[in-house]
């Protein structure tokens, strides 16, 4: 198997799939030639297509919104979840007519990638498993920025705050440094439900979680509330 076939292979299969060529994966399995074949002669797969006389990425280059979000909700369906970095590197690398990873960065983080697919699909028919895994992702929850240290005896707050349809119970020296962090973390949004202000933010923090430990969600801080749960915690004010 000299470098000469592999190339023609390319070619002929590459003109079966109206002038694309394939990724290396189905390239393997209608060709019969394996990534170990043609790696002797290529790095990357990409070089392969690239002597066919094709370029890979070219078709990317000046990729809209719209088509990314149209190649994202293809990957959402094969890996049934809202895909990692590393889900579109893999998918990048195996198929030549996949975005590379640099591409998607326009659409900004993995939040902000799936509120595009999201705003993408609500007004489209035939996308609702597509709707529903972006909206089930949850939210990357990092800790408050801890480099402007409370001054001894300054108040805290416990804060509950809705994102979607699950609550979260936090606490904060600084709500609008706070809110900032979080919306940068979330692509649907904050909704302020009620604050306590308080000289033992920990202490206060601690007493919500331990009584609504039941209706936590797998992930720190979260919970699914019901009505006369929000109203409990709006009952309590200033304590200093």
């Amino acid at each position: 198997m000299d470098k000469a076939f592999i190339l023609s292979e390319i070619k002929r299969t590459a003109n079966e799939n109206g002038g694309k060529p394939l990724g290396m994966e189905r390239f393997a399995k209608e060709t019969g030639i394996k990534q170990y074949n043609w790696e002797l002669y290529w790095d990357v797969w990409s070089s392969a297509l690239k002597e066919a006389g094709f370029e890979p990425n070219q078709f990317f280059r000046n990729h809209t919104h719209e088509a990314l979000c149209e190649k994202l909700i293809e990957l959402i369906r094969e890996v049934g979840q809202f895909p990692l970095q590393r889900q579109i590197v893999r998918k990048a690398r195996t198929e030549s007519s996949f975005p590379g990873e640099s591409s998607f960065r326009k659409l900004g983080t993995r939040e902000q990638k799936a509120a595009k697919v999201l705003a993408y699909c609500q007004n489209r028919p035939g996308f609702e498993d597509v709707i529903k895994i972006c909206l089930e992702m949850p939210v990357e929850d990092k800790p408050e920025a801890k480099d402007v240290p409370p001054k001894p005896g300054q108040a805290g707050y416990v804060y509950l705050w809705k994102s979607h349809r699950r609550y979260k119970i936090g606490k904060t020296f600084d709500l609008d440094r706070r809110e900032g962090e979080l919306a940068a973390q979330s692509p649907y949004g904050w909704e302020r439900i009620h604050e306590i202000k308080t000289d033992d933010p920990s202490g206060v923090e601690a007493y919500w979680h331990r009584r609504f430990k039941d209706k936590a969600t797998d992930r720190n801080e979260w919970f699914e509330l019901s009505g006369e749960d929000v109203k409990a915690f709006k009952r309590w004010r200033n304590i200093c």
